[in-house]
């Protein structure tokens, strides 16, 4: 028999609800909230515990997890389940008490009594309820290595929160109640609100899981262990916040992401869904996060409409009892909105917290399954395929992460519509619909004024690309401008591109303006016409009725504005995940696993081969391929293979490894122990040590022999770092060479027994190819292994080659032994390569290379010195440079103007709704008229004044933009050479582009923002304060704290982001070099090597996004929650002032006061931006202050206008050093040269021959000595009278994009006929006279306006080089230095320009620098440079005929002595004669001297001997002379007898 609610209760009546209506009766509530609800709750918690504990529980990922270190499974007690038990305890000897004490005052008996059954019966539920908690509680304790004690908690947690709920119900009930025998009741009460609240905290405090680290002993993200409290508030990032705040944080503090963000265990998550379509598998795949996504979203929609309810019923209490004392219901409603605000900002957080990790979850499967099929992906040409893959992984893959993040948007964003709409109608009738009319086609006519911003964008990126291009294009020739004195002409020229592209700035600014109007205008007519229709027509207006239908209009604009954006995303999403899907369908490189052995067979038979699919080469032969290939590769030897250039080398390599598509025949070659080495080296993005190892083991003895064996010792000696040096770091640039020999090195030390080298020497100069020839080649290193190459060094390789192949138009032209080969005559001299290239010089220009990394390494520093805040400095910079502190004053001013207007459109409607009479349905049309006449009065002038201000706000941006670009310019312009010898070309076009563009259009505009909310946020708490002067002190207190958080925000914001794009780089990059390198990685059978590499990155680039994501989080809660509490502490306020404060009054204050919170986080964010942009601003000053070359003019040392008009020159004691503790390049040179001499400049690299020609021009200036030039000391000049003077004629042909005309003549100096017979001189065009009259021109000049191409693309070498020459005939310069100009060119063009200079240049003074000696022969003197100093000066002749001469020793090096000591000798024939003549005297003269020396040198035999000998000689000498004297005596008297004969006749 049941009993009546009458004896239940007592004397307490049922209810269950109190006659005020904000109240449960004390017999209601004992059954219901200590009784009935509490004992449903534990059924079921019952019932779910056994299901629970009965169910197979799979396991746990997290502690499965083999990368993770500590205890699995095992959570440790924690302070928070300790003072859990102690107070259950507790909790239930009070509820025991309690129930004790109630048993005893029942009496059923007595008819008076004051309390019913319910009493006893809301104790005894109460002890079970607690009773059930403490038993919980123990099982937590006895499970702590079982996994069923999570269920445990998650019991408790729910069973803390009913109860505190319960527990602060029944205290509010209690204190209210007027029964006087309740005190044991209150003190109970008192201390269940404590000790349920209590728990409850403690529950939702304790961590979930155990402190875990990763392997790498990286921690893992805290969010995996936080506690409900943490995530709520994401107080797990606070760690994170203290330490950005301590330092700047570097990439090994950050945290790793958790394992439902990894990269390998999102793909795995993906893979199971192998069988569907890509986006059913993306759907399926995060189907429960998409769930969780979409009821997260969901409630924030449902609080968000929560709080203009709580608002509406609040400001209709206030108009219905002002100006009385208010009840508790007042206070009931501002309550409601606090709690309505707090739930709403916890769910938007929670709801962004979601969008990340969902955004980063579908981009980490994306990108690792685009990336493991770009690994398998059938190759195609090797120029073709790497933007597409580049484009899927970058710009689609983006796409559909974004997508996704927005997927529950779809269905939350159509609801809050409705809702709005439909609450809309029911507060203000049909005339919310014209407000909802107005809306829709603003938003329309956005559209297409969007449309049009977007197309002038186009041509603002158009116009910027334009200018960029030319600026690229100066800085290629920024030496060649400064040498001939074009840097006026070139910032003109670059000025007019300028103007040009803020002239389509301009266009795009006045459409912004009116789109911005249109944006302005909209909640105004909005207002204005609902506002207008609703008084005049339906009711007259309160407060409660504006200020509620103001906030549910900007919620529905609002959505209105994203979901049009939505259903673009949802067609972009169609496309994106097609493009994918397109790719993924792909063919594959299907690879057999086919080992190799020593009878295995390397070769191919019959097979043609072709870059595309539906190729039949036997039939088409407009498109290259391999045709009926047959080849046998002997095993354990080295084959060679030769062919020209586009003979089909690289593709048989390719075909070798079946990258290229087979139509026809069959492959023999094995698909491991295979290593490969493609024509131009390639390198992973790591240091050079892993490059060589390649994945295998470090082997200490072998690595260094092959590293020695590669010539990389000495290289690595040269670099800071050594073999750890990074591939892509800044500092060091490798040269091809280097690439070339580390790539080789990898292929030696990896364990391959065939390696196929695909003319991996052709980068190296002759000399270090026949050194790794000689020590790998022809080394042990190759020894037993299977060698297949392609080299232009064939020559040097054929001693140890057991096979050749002659490749000839995709063909085999010739094949078999290398006698059998040569003998065949395919195998052309070409082929074989030169025997005796000079190898002197290499055409190198590095005699600055030993500044070059100091330098760079500086440039570096000043980069990294703008981490951190941006200096004050940079700001006064930037405001000067914009036209200085007065013109920002006043747009600041015009930001307040506006602001005051704004609150004035708001302030009229709370006057409008204060002057009507709510008990009157009919209207003064005139008093209407009235207020719309003030109200549009006031919005117009707001109109008005934010276009006045827009205008302003670009005129200022505009004037900043024009001033540093002109500065950045005339610095770039005006900088030493070795600024841009040394700073990476990369980062000055980023000044010129991301920067200047950033300045452009982003600096002003968010520092106009940034002003606007600051002004905004001060105007709230005027707002507040105002209404409120209580509020003054929580103002004070609010900004405190906000100034706090948002200051530490800032400081961790601004890391991560110079962290996330030093992290996003490297996977972009990854990516594109494993498409660069994919046939190498492919040969080695490395492919899941670099996937994991590949996925490490991505882990390492989201790790930077999830931590800057959940920094904003992190402030953007606190921030909520502090501006939540305000608001209420203002409405508590305003309730208190009911005596002065009325409907409208407090509308007015509340709407601002419940917006501060979104003014101040967009500050803040603004602030952020704005540091960001100022970066741009910093690095362009540091480029606008660094040092300027000498000035271009000096006024009072003008030259005289024809100088130098002989051309002498007089070098005296010139020293040149680039550093003042680097050694000097040029030592104490003195030298004369005469007017219209020939001087050839020779020395070996390094020497000092390039700085020697920079100094003529001063792109070097000399540290001591002087340059006379016609007697007139060039450094005393300017460097335009100087540079303007000179020709020099450089290596590097530069021409610029234009025409004949405009490269010929920069300055616009010369006619036509000046121009063609330049071109003729050159012997660029032929000109005849035909018949006629009229002038033929032959050649590939028709035209002076032809156009030139970027970099005169379209033309040879040759002819570029000869233009270029034309170009120093039209100067006119009487001196002229040629810096190897002849270098990279043909014999005919070269002998072309040795015919110009002989003739053309004949009375000038010419310098002439060459490595190539027959072009220096010819010259008057040469000058010999070693080591910076003069070794000799003299004549050709004198010079290569000296034995000791050094110019001799370098001609004998070159291979070239015989040929060039011709040269001279037919140079010099008289010379010649006289001088052999000189030598056969010389001869004779040297042959009787030697005849002396013979004799001199033969001695006495004995000492008898020459006495005897002597003694001879005596007697004869005597003999002889008595003989000689009885001869004369007779003679004498004959004579006598004759004359005494002739006398007597």
């Amino acid at each position: 028999m049941l009993m009546s609610k009458t004896s239940f209760c007592g004397s307490e009546e049922w209810g269950p609800i109190t006659k005020d209506g904000f109240d449960l009766t004390p017999c209601a509530r004992e059954i219901i909230l200590n009784s009935f609800f509490p004992l449903c709750l534990i059924f079921i918690s019952i019932i779910y515990l056994v299901i629970f504990t009965c169910r197979k529980r799979p396991r746990n990922r997290t502690f499965d997890n083999p990368n993770l270190q500590g205890e699995r499974g095992f959570i440790p007690v924690s302070k928070y389940d300790i003072g859990q038990l102690v107070i259950s305890f507790f909790q239930l000897g009070f509820v025991g008490f309690l129930f004790g004490w109630r048993l005893e005052e029942y009496d059923p008996s007595d008819d008076s009594k004051k309390y019913g059954l319910y009493w006893v019966v809301g104790a005894i539920g109460l002890f079970f309820s607690w009773f059930y908690i403490v038993t919980l509680i123990a099982c937590h304790f006895m499970t702590r290595k079982n996994q069923t004690q999570y269920a445990f908690i998650r019991q408790l947690l729910l069973l803390y929160a009913f109860f505190a709920i319960i527990s602060c119900v029944n205290l509010r009930s209690v204190i209210k109640s007027t029964k006087k025998n309740s005190s044991y009741e209150l003190v109970f009460a008192i201390w269940n609100a404590i000790a349920c609240c209590t728990l409850f905290f403690f529950s939702i405090k304790r961590p979930r899981n155990p402190d875990l680290k990763y392997a790498r002993n990286r921690v893992i993200s805290h969010d995996t262990i936080a506690s409900l409290w943490s995530l709520i508030t994401f107080s797990w990032m606070t760690p994170m916040i203290k330490l950005g705040n301590l330092r700047n944080l570097t990439e090994d503090d950050l945290w790793e992401l958790p394992s439902r963000c990894q990269a390998a265990q999102c793909y795995y998550e993906l893979d199971r869904t192998a069988n569907l379509d890509l986006l059913s598998r993306l759907l399926y795949a995060n189907a429960t996060n998409l769930i969780l996504f979409l009821v997260i979203a969901i409630l924030r929609s449902i609080f968000a409409f929560i709080t203009p309810f709580f608002l509406y019923r609040l400001l209709n209490y206030i108009s219905l009892n002002y100006p009385n004392e208010y009840t508790e219901e007042p206070y009931l409603y501002m309550f409601g909105i606090l709690v309505s605000e707090l739930s709403r900002i916890i769910f938007l957080n929670q709801l962004n917290y979601q969008v990340v990790w969902l955004g980063i979850r579908v981009e980490q499967m994306l990108s690792v399954l685009v990336y493991e099929k770009q690994l398998r992906i059938k190759g195609s040409s090797p120029r073709a395929g790497n933007i597409r893959a580049n484009n899927v992984l970058t710009t689609d893959v983006d796409d559909i992460a974004g997508f996704f993040s927005n997927l529950p948007f779809l269905l939350t964003i159509p609801l809050e519509i409705i809702v709005a709409i439909a609450y809309l109608y029911v507060l203000m009738g049909w005339s919310s619909l014209i407000g909802v009319v107005i809306i829709f086609f603003f938003i329309w006519s956005n559209k297409k004024f969007a449309k049009r911003v977007a197309r002038l964008q186009k041509r603002v990126k158009k116009a910027r690309d334009e200018r960029v291009g030319e600026i690229f294009e100066l800085l290629h020739a920024v030496r060649m401008i400064k040498m001939f004195a074009w840097e006026d002409s070139f910032h003109e020229r670059l000025m007019f591109s300028r103007r040009i592209e803020l002239m389509q700035l301009r266009r795009l600014f006045w459409s912004t303006t009116l789109l911005t109007l249109l944006v302005h205008l909209t909640p105004f007519l909005v207002t204005l016409f609902s506002f207008a229709c609703y008084a005049y027509f339906i009711n007259p207006l309160t407060a409660a009725i504006v200020f509620t239908s103001i906030t549910l209009f900007n919620t529905l604009k609002q959505s209105l504005q994203l979901f049009p954006n939505l259903v673009v995303e949802l067609v972009g999403l169609g496309v994106a995940v097609s493009r994918v899907e397109k790719f993924l369908n792909e063919p594959e490189l299907k690879k057999e696993n086919i080992v190799f052995s020593l009878d295995s067979t390397i070769g191919l038979t019959g097979v043609d081969a072709s870059w595309n699919y539906n190729m039949n080469i036997r039939e088409i032969n407009n498109d290259f391929g391999l045709k009926d290939i047959t080849l046998e590769f002997p095993i354990g030897k080295i084959s060679l293979i030769c062919g020209h250039k586009f003979s089909g080398k690289t593709m048989l390599f390719l075909t070798l490894l079946r990258e290229t598509i087979i139509t026809h025949g069959t492959i023999h070659f094995p698909t491991s122990s295979v290593a490969y080495v493609p024509r131009q080296g390639w390198l992973e993005s790591s240091n050079i040590r892993e490059n060589i190892l390649f994945g295998t083991n470090f082997e200490h003895e072998r690595y260094w022999n092959i590293v020695d064996s590669c010539g990389l010792t000495t290289d690595f000696e040269n670099m800071d770092e050594a073999d750890f040096t990074e591939c892509e770091d800044k500092d060091v640039v490798l040269t091809d060479g280097q690439k070339a020999r580390i790539s080789l090195a990898r292929a030696l030390y990896s364990s391959a027994q065939i390696l196929l080298l695909d003319d991996c020497l052709a980068d190296l100069d002759l000399e270090m190819a026949r050194q790794i020839i000689d020590s790998c080649l022809k080394s042990p290193l190759v020894s037993g292994r299977t060698v297949i190459m392609a080299t232009k060094y064939t020559r040097y390789l054929l001693s140890v080659a057991e096979y050749i192949v002659v490749l000839g138009d995709g063909t085999v032209r010739v094949k078999g032994h290398p006698e059998e080969v040569h003998e065949s005559g395919f195998l052309t001299e070409d082929m074989l390569g030169k025997d005796d290239e000079p190898i002197l010089d290499q055409i190198v220009k590095n005699d600055q290379l030993t500044i070059e990394r100091s330098d760079k390494r500086n440039w570096a520093a000043e980069e990294a010195r703008s981490q951190g805040k941006v200096p004050f400095r940079v700001y006064l910079f930037y405001l000067k440079s914009s036209g200085g502190l007065c013109l920002w004053f006043i747009l600041v001013l015009l930001f307040i103007i506006i602001r005051v207007l704004t609150v004035g459109e708001t302030y009229w409607l709370k006057i409008w709704s204060e002057n009507e009479d709510p008990s009157s349905h009919y209207l003064n049309l005139e008093n209407l008229m009235f207020y719309i006449g003030i109200y549009a009065i006031i919005a117009f002038a707001s109109a008005i004044f934010t276009i006045f201000r827009m205008a302003w706000q670009f005129f200022v941006s505009l004037k900043g933009s024009r001033s540093l670009f002109s500065k950045l310019l005339n610095s770039i312009l005006r900088a030493p050479l070795s600024f841009f010898d040394t700073a990476p070309l990369g980062k000055v076009m980023n000044r010129f582009s991301k920067d200047l563009g950033m300045i452009d259009q982003g600096v002003v505009t968010v520092i106009s923002s940034f002003f606007g909310n600051a002004v905004g946020a001060m105007s709230v708490l005027v707002v507040v304060t105002t209404v409120t002067y209580e509020f003054g002190i929580v103002s004070v207190l609010v900004v405190l704290w906000y100034v706090n958080i948002g200051s530490r925000y800032i400081n961790v914001s601004r890391e991560l982001k110079r962290l996330q794009s030093m992290t996003r780089a490297p996977v972009v990059s990854w990516f594109g070099d494993s498409v660069i390198g994919i046939a190498v990685i492919r040969a080695f059978n490395l492919e899941r090597r670099f996937v994991r590499k590949f996925i490490d990155r991505l882990n390492t680039s989201n790790r930077t996004t999830y931590l800057l994501h959940m920094s904003n989080r992190w402030m953007s809660i606190r921030m909520g929650i502090i501006g939540a509490f305000a608001a209420y502490i203002a409405g508590y306020l305003i309730l208190k002032n009911h005596d002065r404060i009325n409907a409208g009054l407090a509308g007015f204050s509340l709407s601002y006061a419940l917006g501060f919170v979104q003014i101040v986080f967009m500050l803040v964010k603004d602030y952020t931006t704005m540091e960001t942009s100022l970066s741009s601003v910093e690095k362009i000053q540091e480029y606008i202050e660094m040092p300027q070359e000498h000035p271009a003019v000096i006024t009072n040392a003008h030259p005289p206008a024809a100088w130098p008009t002989n051309g002498d020159i007089e070098v005296s004691n010139l020293t040149v050093q680039y550093g003042e503790n680097e050694e000097p390049v040029l030592r104490n040179v003195s030298f004369t040269v005469h007017a219209e001499e020939k001087i050839g400049i020779v020395g070996r690299t390094g020497s000092g021959k390039t700085t020697l020609a920079n100094s003529f021009l001063r792109l070097t200036e000399a540290t001591d000595g002087k340059i006379l030039i016609d007697g007139i000391d060039i450094a005393d000049i300017g460097l335009e009278d100087l540079r303007s003077r000179l020709t020099i004629v450089s290596q590097d042909p530069i021409l610029f994009e234009g025409t004949v005309r405009s490269n010929l003549d920069i300055r616009g100096e010369y006619n036509d006929h000046e121009l063609w017979e330049a071109l003729r001189r050159v012997h660029l065009i032929h000109i005849e006279s035909p018949p006629n009259g009229q002038l033929l021109i032959i050649g590939p000049i028709t035209c002076l306006d032809d156009p030139v191409n970027e970099g005169g693309s379209n033309f040879s070498r040759g002819q570029r080089q000869l233009l270029c020459l034309a170009r120093a005939l039209l100067r006119q310069s009487k001196i002229i230095i040629m810096d190897e100009a002849t270098a990279s060119i043909d014999i005919e063009t070269q002998n072309k320009i040795q015919e110009i200079i002989t003739e053309e240049f004949r009375h000038a003074t010419v310098l002439s620098i060459s490595h190539r000696f027959q072009n220096i022969i010819d010259s008057d003197r040469i000058l010999v440079l070693n080591e910076g100093s003069i070794i000799e000066f003299d004549t050709p002749y004198h010079l290569i005929n000296d034995p000791d001469s050094l110019f001799r020793h370098l001609c004998e090096q070159t291979g070239e002595l015989d040929s060039l000591t011709e040269m001279v000798r037919l140079n010099n024939l008289e010379e010649y004669e006289i001088n052999e003549e000189e030598n056969e005297e010389a001869n004779y003269a040297d042959d009787e001297e030697n005849e002396v020396l013979r004799d001199t040198e033969i001695g006495d035999e004995t000492d008898e001997q020459e006495d005897y000998q002597t003694e001879r000689e005596s007697d004869q000498t005597e003999n002889e002379i008595e003989q000689e004297t009885n001869e004369y005596d007779q003679e004498i008297v004959e004579q006598e007898d004759d004359q005494d004969i002739s006398e007597d006749y």
